[in-house]
């Protein structure tokens, strides 16, 4: 019987610590990339951006106070107005492999990470900078089981219980390094100085405070022996957050994640959060990859001229700093790298036209493959290109340049289409043909106009489906054959080219064919002039003419009259031949 007793009274014990246990709350905190700097100032809150969160205020968690009404209870006093609103508290622990595993190291970024931001209008009493416990005003305490204890019910000789106030009399704008620990070594930092190593600086804003803190593994020792703090391991930690105005009380909130009077609580490690120590998680900005040198090289490839490349050699430098642009501050500093190194690769192995010769313009187009993985396009357009790649390799010093060119062309054209699936740009080729046909024969030697026929053949077979590098090709050797028209008109006849030279270079000048016109204008106006004067000279009377005249007409009559006289007195003097 009594053993049976015995035996439920244990089970019953179990099943209450397990109830108990499972009523603390579980979460995880994260490695800090970059350990925050404790200086109580907010400016860098990159720093804290991945950290676990939780916000804390009198409608949550653990608390008391008489927000509610009870204002003897404990003497809290109601002051709602002055309340805080809450409190915004974040975790994060670092782990510095320069630091040694005795409690001798000297501390450096180890440790637990803390910071709390309080929007508390009222500010609490001043407390004293001698060692005595700060646990009357707005203070921060943290209670932590290194062990994580969870099975005896009071378990304090294990655990710490630290005291942070935001401000004390001898410094009431921020509070350097000044804690209390109440379990363990049971007095303030100015008994313990900086043998532990912990940190703490906050700053009064107009808010309230804010308050960052770190406490090194050393500070959390168990037998001498610092507590296990890699990635897996779990540890107790709880937090109190005291409101206060003036030298009273309003409430006090805390966060256990029991759910029960967190006063008992403080006493009892297995009802302290158990945390969990997690991988590395960089902050946004924390870890910020450095791109000035990828940048320059991106710049020096945007200051060359691709009209000076072999298209192929280009486009390999196209891609890559199509690929560097892509590259944030957020990528990996490696990733970053490892672009600015293709950029300056394919700078590099840039190919000047007017320094190769057709054979080393065709290898280089052939290297350029190298640069290009097959998962990344698409398979049919790859297969093309590597058809193409093996008829160039086929191609030696001992080909014909056309043969040479066709090749080179081929697996450009190949690659070009590959990198850009999409349909060409064929309305220049459009406009250029029909210019081409409107061109007449008379214009071209025989051998010109035919070549012109010829290519514009081949460039109406071309379609959108085709490479760009295709489209561009074809116009610009119907320009370059277009361009001989004019070449060819002045050839045809070289005494029409002398002649039309001479007369170009002797052209009458401009102002003498003006003093020309301008003198038969006044030629014509003089000749107009007398041609209307005498018109209107036959058109007067007789009866109107001045006598001048008509003593001339008058003498003239009178001399023919004389005359006809003449001639008549002679011939009647002569006789006639009857008379003889």
């Amino acid at each position: 019987m009594r053993k049976a007793l015995f035996t439920a009274l244990i089970t019953i014990g179990v099943i209450f610590s397990m109830a108990i246990a499972v009523q603390a709350a579980d979460f995880t905190i994260p490695h800090a990339n970059t350990p925050p700097v404790i200086d109580g100032k907010d400016s860098s809150s990159e720093e804290w951006a991945n950290a676990y969160h939780v916000f804390l205020n009198y409608e949550t968690g653990d608390w008391y106070g008489c927000v509610v009404g009870d204002e003897a209870k404990f003497g809290y006093i109601q002051d709602k107005d002055n309340a805080c609103e809450g409190y915004d508290v974040y975790y994060m622990y670092y782990n510095d492999s320069s630091e040694d595993t005795n409690l001798d190291y000297e501390v450096k970024n180890g440790g637990i990470y803390i910071k709390v931001v309080a929007k508390d209008k009222s500010r609490g009493k001043a407390l004293s900078e001698a060692d005595g416990a700060y646990n009357a005003g707005d203070v921060v305490q943290v209670a932590i089981s290194p062990l994580n204890s969870k099975s005896r019910p009071s378990n304090n000789v294990s655990s710490y219980l630290y005291d942070f106030p935001y401000y004390t009399a001898m410094n009431t704008k921020n509070s350097d390094s000044c804690y209390f620990e109440h379990f363990q070594y049971k007095t303030g930092e100015l008994t313990l100085g900086s043998s532990l190593g912990i940190k703490t600086q906050s700053t009064v804003t107009a808010d309230g405070y804010f308050m960052e803190i770190q406490i090194p593994w050393k500070a959390m020792n168990v037998g001498n022996r610092l507590p296990k703090h890699t990635p897996g391991s779990m540890m107790g930690l709880g937090v109190v957050l005291m409101d206060w105005v003036a030298s009273s009380p309003f409430y006090e909130v805390a966060d256990f994640g029991s759910g029960t009077d967190f006063l008992s609580a403080l006493q009892n490690a297995r009802k302290y959060n158990t945390v969990t120590f997690g991988e590395i998680t960089a902050a946004p900005g924390a870890n910020k990859s450095d791109l000035s040198a990828l940048k320059s090289a991106i710049t020096t490839a945007e200051g060359l001229k691709e009209s000076e490349y072999t298209p192929a050699t280009w486009a390999v430098l196209a891609h890559a700093v199509a690929n560097a642009k892509e590259i944030t501050e957020a990528d990996p500093q490696t990733k970053a790298d490892e672009a600015k190194a293709q950029v300056e690769k394919a700078i590099a192995a840039l190919l000047k036209i007017a320094d190769a010769t057709p054979f080393q313009i065709l290898q280089a187009t052939i290297a350029s493959v190298s640069n290009y993985v097959e998962a990344d396009y698409d398979s049919e357009l790859w297969a093309i290109m590597q058809q193409a790649l093996t008829n160039a390799k086929a191609i030696t010093e001992q080909n014909t340049e056309a043969e040479i060119n066709a090749a080179n062309d081929a697996l450009t054209a190949a690659i070009n289409k590959m990198l850009n699936p999409s349909d060409a740009d064929v309305s220049t080729l459009n406009t250029v043909i029909n210019s081409a046909k409107l061109l007449k024969e008379r214009s071209f030697s025989a051998e010109d106009w035919a070549a012109l026929q010829a290519a514009i053949v081949e460039a109406e077979k071309l379609t959108a489906k085709n490479s760009q590098y295709e489209i561009d090709k074809a116009v610009e050797k119907l320009n370059t054959l277009m361009a001989k028209s004019n070449q060819n008109t002045s050839d045809k006849d070289d005494s029409s080219v002398n002649s039309s030279s001479k007369t170009e270079n002797n052209a009458f000048p401009w102002w003498g064919i003006v003093i020309i016109v301008v003198g038969v204008l006044v030629v014509a106006a003089v000749v107009l002039f007398i041609i209307i004067k005498n018109k209107k000279a036959q058109n007067i009377p007789t009866e109107a003419q001045p006598e001048s005249i008509q003593s001339v007409e008058s003498e003239e009559h009178e001399g023919s009259m004389s005359e006809e006289n003449m001639n008549l007195e002679v011939s009647q003097e002569q006789p006639s031949e009857e008379d003889k």
